[in-house]
């Protein structure tokens, strides 16, 4: 899965790190996997779909150019490139942030329209930014800082929570050490 380039996303009520991990927290409580350090999130999608929680739509790849996935929280409806879902049934950990990353948008967006993981310019402050956020949020839906075991590294983060590994390491700057 190719790596695309993330500017700023669209202005959105501004959200602190602290309120952003609540809402990561309480999603997981939500959907009872408060204890689960690698979250198989190809099951939490099927579920939710199958709950008529959220609308999932997969798509060809060329349905949607330059995006991985939209998301229209109003609708609670993801749509995700197939590429993408078959990375993410397959573990890949760049498609298991951006299923978490959609996740945020329902989460946190619902009074916006639509979102995609796409180059849209802005002139906001970081912590208004939707993608900034999504981000935030991914990080901490997928590496659960209850979880997280005093002493780990960067590497065992990554390989505990099936994140990459830049994902681990940054997260681990900004949560400080254990």
């Amino acid at each position: 899965m190719t790596v695309m380039k993330r500017e700023l996303g669209h202005r959105v009520s501004p959200l602190s790190h602290d309120k952003i991990k609540s809402y990561a927290h309480r999603l997981r409580e939500a959907l009872q996997v408060s204890n689960q350090e690698y979250l198989r999130l190809e099951v939490l999608l099927e579920a939710l779909m199958a709950s008529e929680t959220i609308d999932l739509e997969i798509v060809e790849d060329q349905e949607l150019p330059k995006r991985y996935a939209v998301t229209y929280p109003d609708r609670n409806k993801i749509v995700l490139q197939q590429s993408v879902y078959d990375a993410l049934c397959d573990g890949d950990k760049h498609a298991r942030f951006t299923v978490a990353h959609e996740l945020g948008h329902l989460v946190m967006h619902r009074n916006q329209v639509a979102y995609a993981r796409s180059k849209v310019p802005g002139g906001h402050k970081i912590y208004e930014d939707s993608e900034w956020q999504a981000d935030v949020f991914a990080s901490h839906f997928l590496i659960d800082d209850r979880l997280v075991k005093q002493g780990m590294t960067p590497d065992e983060i990554s390989f505990t929570f099936g994140v990459s590994l830049q994902a681990a390491e940054t997260w681990f700057r900004k949560n400080g050490k254990r």
